[in-house]
């Protein structure tokens, strides 16, 4: 059963009720994006866009910072940074920013899969149930977790190493049992590969807000899954700097990208 528009009607009084308080600071069904997936993969980790530009468009979503400094996630409009330890920092406004994705996120409706699924079994749960999977997804999951899989990647120093070289061999990796918290990210079609990870790219962080990353497997407690489906890319790339240089026609990588 297609689970998108289940909530549609209630998506749409909630939106009014957010524009007439002030609390939306931009479009609705928007995915606006900083420099592109591959960009990144060729080891373009500088960037010009601060936090604080970034938060003004939206309140959901992932990347990392400067330098491949850790892993961004995006929660309720507070964007955190989960170090390559493992500690998990609310990031000022100042903090500039060379990959991200985020949305105003507004659920079009919720779903349910199975609990005991692992991420790959998730993944194909939920792609069931989205209808086309040539659209753009905002995913958020609020999920109790008997095991959650995560990783950070360390802070790197000029000549930037490919992110194919940063991963796996210098990540660090994290096991978690036990924990609650919320699942961010995208569903993002085949189409896009050259701008975002096709398929879903999810970051993790606990309700206590002391861990996270980026999700690379879990075992599926209790939970609610929220979509947002979004009909909208914008993509901002940085004007100066390396992204001028990066060699674009080098990453036609084919069909699909390798799952993140």
């Amino acid at each position: 059963m297609c689970c998108v528009d289940r909530c549609a009607r209630v998506s749409a009084v909630v939106f009014v009720t957010l524009v007439s308080a002030g609390c939306l600071h931009g479009p609705p069904d928007v995915l606006y994006q900083y420099s592109t997936i591959d960009a990144l993969k060729q080891g373009v980790y500088d960037g010009y866009l601060t936090v604080g530009e970034l938060k003004k468009q939206g309140d959901h979503g992932l990347g990392t910072f400067n330098a491949l400094d850790g892993e961004m996630v995006v929660v309720d409009g507070s964007v955190y940074r989960v170090d390559f330890d493992g500690t998990v920092v609310n990031m000022p406004d100042s903090e500039l920013v060379p990959f991200a994705a985020v949305n105003f996120f507004l659920a079009d409706s919720t779903c349910n899969v199975d609990e005991g699924l692992d991420y790959a079994g998730f993944r194909d749960a939920l792609d069931e149930q989205l209808g086309s999977l040539n659209l753009f997804y905002a995913i958020r999951v609020e999920a109790e977790l008997p095991y959650i899989k995560v990783r950070s990647v360390p802070r790197q120093e000029r000549p930037y190493p490919s992110l194919t070289d940063v991963i796996p061999g210098r990540q660090s990796e994290f096991e978690l049992v036990k924990v609650s918290g919320t699942l961010v990210g995208y569903r993002c079609p085949v189409y896009a590969r050259y701008m975002n990870a096709t398929g879903y790219h999810l970051h993790f962080l606990t309700d206590d807000r002391t861990a996270g990353g980026h999700v690379l497997d879990f075992e599926l407690g209790a939970h609610t899954v929220f979509v947002d489906r979004l009909d909208t890319c914008r993509i901002r790339v940085p004007a100066q700097g390396d992204f001028l240089e990066f060699d674009s026609e080098a990453s036609d990588t084919g069909p699909k990208h390798k799952q993140l």
